[in-house]
């Protein structure tokens, strides 16, 4: 065989986990992560640690299963960690094939997202045009910790999947008496499987990965290559999408300064329809009355301005002593007497027409 000098022999105990593996890649796996996946994608709106707790699980799982393969294979003295392609590559050749097939694996999910797009990027959380774009928008990561927490994932997909599905499933198969392609078959179809939650896309987009994955695995006899190339392919998936928060976040500022821009506004300055920070120009509202100044908004009175100038205090209002006389009343038909205005009626800002510079206004 091209992966194996011999044909693995599970021992009764290394039999037993080898089997209990095997159902729950086949039942536990799917049914487990449609249940966490459709319970992160309802509550992660509201809850900011939702995706934190669903990656935690994924990694406990994942690490979980391969610390029972690894038993399996410890108390199988019939069965070596070569068996499972923890070893060098035994042959280069098929490294050109698989690096073709990535690369029309790519380009046609290229194509496919190509001709799917349409309209501008939207919201964060917002489906992608790209096929399985729905479910790459719910898992990825908009903050720091779960873009740490998402590099974590990652690296541990590629390590335990492939120990699983690539490794251990297939030397099991053997060991039962199947040929190598079709335990090859069985485990691609159990991974493809594993990715459900993710729709019709889960069922191809994973299976013809996973196909790749194994094709390279039975050509060059280890599973060093399909682990670094996994991680990748998790990674790129998970954190190089642009569907994070510091994506989302340029292309927010990018559609404003786009937006300021085709309204006439130079590049750098406020929109036209808000006011610049700190910048309150005088109230007009239009009566033909002329308004005396208000203090600065929030600004109390004796309190440094915007310039860091004191505001002069308003002087107190002397109290009148109880039983002094006050102005007498004007009496019916009489005005009071004309005399200069206060400064508090100060025109401020002098009336246009006074300026000599617009027409008086009516």
């Amino acid at each position: 065989m091209p992966w194996s000098e011999s044909i693995p022999e599970f021992s009764a105990a290394g039999t037993v986990l080898a089997a209990v593996l095997l159902l729950y890649a086949a039942v536990g796996e799917p049914v487990l992560g449609r249940f966490a996946y459709r319970r992160v994608a309802s509550t992660r709106e509201r809850d900011p640690r939702a995706l934190i707790r669903f990656y935690g699980l994924t990694l406990g799982i994942q690490w979980a299963w391969a610390a029972v393969a690894a038993a399996a294979v410890l108390l199988s003295p019939g069965v070596s960690w070569g068996d499972l392609g923890l070893r060098a590559p035994s042959a280069w050749g098929p490294l050109v094939a698989a690096g073709m097939g990535f690369a029309l694996a790519l380009a046609v999910i290229w194509v496919l997202s190509r001709a799917s797009r349409g309209g501008r990027p939207g919201p964060s959380l917002a489906p992608s045009a790209e096929p399985g774009g729905d479910v790459i928008a719910g898992l990825a990561p908009q903050t720091r910790s779960e873009r740490r927490a998402a590099a974590a994932l990652a690296v541990t997909a590629g390590i335990c999947e492939e120990l699983l599905y690539r490794g251990l499933l297939t030397a099991l198969g053997v060991a039962f008496g199947l040929p190598v392609g079709a335990a090859a078959v069985l485990s691609c179809a159990l991974f493809a499987l594993a990715h459900l939650y993710q729709g019709w896309w889960g069922l191809v987009g994973p299976g013809v990965l996973g196909a790749l994955l194994m094709v390279l695995y039975l050509g060059t006899g280890s599973l060093i290559v399909p682990i670094l190339l996994h991680i990748a392919v998790e990674a790129r998936s998970l954190l190089f999408t642009g569907r994070g928060r510091r994506h989302a976040g340029r292309a927010g500022r990018r559609g404003h300064r786009s937006g300021r821009r085709s309204r006439g506004a130079p590049a750098g300055s406020a929109p036209a329809d808000e006011a610049p920070a700190g910048e309150d120009g005088p109230e007009d509202p239009g009566d033909g009355e002329v308004h005396a100044p208000t203090p600065a908004h929030g600004v109390p009175y004796g309190a440094p301005g915007a310039a860091g100038a004191p505001v002069p205090p308003v002087p107190p209002v002397p109290p009148v002593p109880p039983g002094a006389p006050g102005p007498p009343p004007p009496g019916p038909g009489h005005a009071p007497a004309p005399g200069p205005p206060p400064e508090s009626a100060a025109p401020w800002p002098p009336h246009p027409s006074e300026e000599g510079g617009w027409p008086p206004r009516y």
